[in-house]
């Protein structure tokens, strides 16, 4: 991710590269670009990030299947073995919430692995943490 362009994978129309409230489901999963992580970030911090409190996490990912405002992030707390664990970061949970009940994988690498399997060999949608019954209304 450290020199990389980000990617916008897994949208059902034209992708939109722009990041704004319009930016809903048919979008699929945006993986930020060096040049949009820091707003990205930002805009979570002003959300999750209490005054005088110790960031601990970094957004890289918006999942627009879902819209409701869900990312992943990585676990700037657990590095080990030069990677971070990452947290599926629902919008109505705290940190420590995300870090007690929400690590998805143990890595970046291990996450995109796990993305790419399940669509391509489960024919399912990439957010694989995710209960499916929680798709039932989207197409």
């Amino acid at each position: 991710m450290k020199f990389s362009n980000g990617a916008n994978v897994f949208c059902s129309e034209q992708p939109t590269f722009k990041i704004t409230l319009p930016w809903l489901a048919d979008s699929g999963i945006l993986i930020h670009s060096t040049s949009t992580i820091v707003p990205f970030n930002q805009d979570q911090d002003q959300v999750y990030v209490e005054k005088d409190s110790e960031k601990k996490y970094i957004a890289f990912c918006y999942l627009g299947y879902i819209a409701t405002g869900d990312f992943c992030s990585f676990d700037i707390t657990t590095y080990a073995n030069s990677e971070y664990k990452v947290l599926d970061c629902q919008h109505d949970c705290s940190f420590e919430e995300w870090q007690a009940e929400h690590i998805i994988a143990k890595s970046f690498e291990d996450w995109l692995i796990k993305i790419f399997d399940e669509v391509i060999q489960n024919n399912g949608r990439p957010e694989y943490w995710i209960p499916s019954p929680l798709y039932s209304d989207i197409p």
